[in-house]
């Protein structure tokens, strides 16, 4: 093993590494490390977000082929440079939307005139290093001759101004479409755009998140909820009013494109820790573009990063959060990657258990029925294009390969990385697919 994988290995290990960690930065943590995220690519190099404490510490091997002079942040055990959040070059107005002064500056320009901002918090709740940043932004307003009123917003921090102004005139768009304005979908209001952050503020939807009735079924005392089946059809019936909604989300998305991208990661990044699956993933890629040819054609507005976790579920019709990957595509690809999800719960259990591997196990049967019921269920809302089910199963093997990629960006031993590239090796016919 090279010493660049005997670092990542330890850099992985956060008992071994959290040590490291908290000596270059002067941390004292009360309680033991853990990692909250991973990711190691050829692209982005690798970045281990750990919690240390009540501190989120971000190690990186982005600009660290040698320590800085002054050694700030560099930890030689692992070779990474780690910072503090919210400290991101990437974003760097990020301090200052957690300041509550600060932050109520930004909200007084966005509000309607008079209105004055007595209170604010911002509370992190999901973050990527270098790319973006979620929050819950709480805020206690008075307009001129009123009471106190309290407002919630979620906010997205971005770290390009083009991408988050993209975002905002998709979000825009896909609010004013037809669906929307008929109640078949519903989406996130969007409140407000600050491009000099840039950051895009959102109203609350109510709902139940899909994916907390669904998985994760880690336990043996897990039961299925009765209401994930009705929340899976609802979800369908929703992304079958977005697709189906006249509108133009911009530039088309073709799929090859991202099969490319896929194999170069894999000859560039994967290969060189794991030989055996980066040939596999390369294998599958070169045979889905294969196939991709003989594909009908389809073009409809599209999610990009369809999943249970983007819908919301109770009362009406579903929400569709989070549209930071709409775009035009095949509508097949936002079915496949929500399938995709579900067998990948599957998969996660199967790779992980003890059980013999012929063994029966109810919940994956449960999870195959609940893709069978979206698959119905969309193609019964009029599901777009011909032969829907076989684009779908092509765009669900396609996402199973993407999520084989990221297993392994975040846990390069894990089982679960050569398990998501076998299931999507799977031709078609070769065995029942499950939906």
């Amino acid at each position: 093993m090279s010493m660049l994988d005997e670092r990542l290995e330890l850099a992985l290990s956060p008992r071994r590494a959290g040590p490291a960690l908290a000596a270059a930065l002067g941390l004292a943590p009360d309680r033991p490390p853990r990692i909250v995220d991973a990711k190691c690519d050829s692209d982005h190099g690798c970045t281990v977000v750990y919690q240390l404490g009540d501190r989120l510490v971000v190690a990186t091997s982005d600009d660290t082929a040698a320590p800085a002079l002054d050694g700030a942040g560099w930890v030689e055990a692992l070779g990474l440079r780690a910072r503090v959040f919210p400290d991101d070059p990437a974003l760097p107005a990020l301090p200052a939307v957690l300041d509550p002064e600060r932050l109520a500056g930004l909200l007084v320009r966005t509000l309607d005139g008079g209105v004055r901002v007595l209170r604010c918090r911002a509370t992190p709740m999901r973050y990527r290093p270098g790319r973006r940043c979620t929050l819950r932004i709480d805020a206690w307003l008075r307009a001129p001759g009123g009471p106190a009123e309290r407002r919630t917003w979620f906010g997205k921090v971005y770290h390009d101004a083009e991408k988050a102004a993209a975002v905002w005139r998709g979000m825009e768009l896909v609010a004013a479409a037809e669906p929307v304005r008929a109640g078949r979908l519903r989406v996130a209001g969007a409140a407000a755009f600050l491009p000099e952050v840039p950051m895009i503020l959102q109203d609350p939807v109510a709902g139940v998140r899909l994916d907390g009735l669904i998985g994760p079924l880690g336990g043996p005392s897990t039961r299925p909820a009765p209401r994930a089946a009705p929340g899976v059809r609802t979800a369908a019936s929703a992304l079958a009013a977005l697709h189906g909604a006249r509108l133009d989300l911009g530039g088309e998305r073709p799929a090859t494109r991202e099969l490319h991208k896929l194999a170069r990661r894999a000859a560039a990044g994967v290969s060189v820790l794991d030989p055996d699956l980066g040939d596999r993933v390369q294998a599958v890629a070169a045979g889905l573009a294969a196939e991709a040819d003989r594909l009908p054609r389809v073009v409809a507005p599209g999610h990009g990063d369809c999943k249970p976790a983007q819908f919301l579920v109770g009362r009406g019709p579903a929400a569709l959060l989070d549209f930071d990957h709409c775009g035009m595509a095949d509508p097949a690809a936002d079915v496949g990657s929500f399938t995709a999800s579900l067998r990948q719960l599957a998969i996660r259990r199967a790779a992980h258990s003890r059980r013999p591997a012929a063994a029966p196990d109810a919940r994956a049967t449960w999870l195959a029925a609940l893709a069978a019921a979206f698959v119905d269920e969309y193609e019964r809302c009029g599901g777009a294009g011909p032969e829907l089910r076989r684009r779908v199963l092509w765009f669900e093997r396609l996402a199973l390969l993407r999520k084989a990629l990221r297993a392994f960006a975040r846990s390069p031993s894990s089982p679960l990385a050569p398990a998501l590239a076998e299931a999507a090796a799977r031709p078609p016919g070769s065995e029942e697919v499950g939906w």
